[in-house]
């Protein structure tokens, strides 16, 4: 499975979200290791601290976050942007 397939489909196929703790550590178990490197620069870039703290409130912190990983990741799908949005909102309240 070429790794993007991968990585998207780990972070879909998320849903622990009463426990939004777990998600990187839950995605990032099911990755190969190429994919889980990716992972990880994906998820530095979700929740980057300049994005997070120069926001107004979380909800525009989740917009300014959501357009970075579209611009620097365009081949992401839109339900992967929104899973990696939430579980970095998680990081920042």
């Amino acid at each position: 499975m070429d790794l993007h397939r991968e990585l998207i489909a780990a972070i879909e196929s998320f849903d622990h979200w009463g426990r939004p703790w777990e998600f990187y550590a839950s995605v990032s178990s099911v990755l190969s290791n190429g994919a889980r490197e990716d992972l990880a620069r994906i998820w530095a870039t979700a929740t980057e601290a300049t994005i997070w703290s120069s926001c107004e409130d979380l909800a525009h912190g989740c917009s300014v976050a959501e357009a970075r990983l579209s611009l620097d990741y365009p081949w992401l799908s839109v339900s992967a942007r929104r899973q990696l949005v939430n579980g970095a909102a998680y990081q920042w309240r």
